[in-house]
């Protein structure tokens, strides 16, 4: 069974469960039972209450690892926080609103097992997406409506640049972990860079350069890795002197999940 993951979000931490055998719960759509066409939904979930891990603040809101197993999917370790973002699509910093003190806050950890019934092939992430929409109207009491909220952003601009160079390797494909992001084949398109670029600083990036993609790699030392001899610089110096563009610091609206109602999941 093979993680797919949805994004890379904060660091996941690693977390040795002792999960006793559960009975699943099955879900009967009430707008079928309105004569209205079904959303989307999980046929069987269990949603399990699961001790913190170590150093939970490592983790707190980090998109969670989705492990698929055919019909299956299973989320090992995650909070409502990291549903939210999964479901929706959305960074940590575009969820507002979740209550505390109710099971459901920064200190609350779920691992989460579901099954789509006759499934005929393997669920895409778009599917589980809305899948997960379901799951936390119907288990979560989740609400919550989109708005814009003013906050502190990144406007990515020109600065020289942009310096467009061929790959070490022309045949590496364009890809994204911390420390790294390529643009090789095919080319990454500027609002797929950017959306890496604001799950590294934890803030909205918007392109504000008005170039067209180009080839790259773009390498730096994360605020977290040890300083080490020859290492890369910073993501931001990195920027700046790699590809000719800056991060520049300016406010703005930004489309946001605004979290109405939310309560302790329902048991299986």
């Amino acid at each position: 069974m093979h993680a797919l993951h949805v994004g890379h979000g904060v660091e996941a931490a690693r977390v040795t469960l002792a999960v006793a055998a559960c009975a699943l719960l099955s879900v009967t759509p009430a707008s079928a039972q309105r004569g209205e066409p079904a959303a989307p939904r999980f046929d069987v979930v269990s949603i399990r209450e699961i001790p913190a891990p170590d150093d939970p603040r490592r983790i707190t809101c980090g998109l969670p690892g989705i492990m698929p197993s055919g019909n299956r999917i299973r989320i090992p370790l995650t909070q409502l926080c990291g549903l939210i973002r999964t479901a929706y699509d959305v960074g940590e910093f575009q969820i507002a609103g979740i209550p505390e003190g109710t099971g459901i806050g920064a200190t609350n950890f779920f691992t989460v097992e579901a099954l789509i019934e006759n499934a005929t092939a393997p669920p895409g992430i778009e599917d589980i997406r809305a899948r997960l929409r379901t799951l936390l109207s119907e288990r979560f009491q989740l609400r919550v409506r989109r708005a814009p909220v003013d906050m502190p952003v990144y406007a990515l601009v020109t600065d020289g640049g942009p310096k467009a160079k061929s790959c070490a390797d022309p045949k590496s494909g364009t890809g994204y972990v911390t420390g790294r992001i390529a643009s090789c084949t095919p080319l990454l398109p500027m609002a797929r860079f950017t959306q890496f670029l604001s799950r590294e600083t934890g803030r909205m990036v918007l392109d504000k350069t008005g170039v067209e993609p180009f080839p790259f790699e773009l390498l730096w030392t994360p605020d977290t890795a040890p300083p080490l001899p020859e290492a890369p610089p910073g993501l931001f110096t990195a920027i700046r002197e790699q590809l000719g563009l800056r991060l520049e610091a300016q406010r703005a609206p930004v489309d946001s999940i605004i979290v109405e109602h939310a309560e302790r999941p329902s048991p299986n």
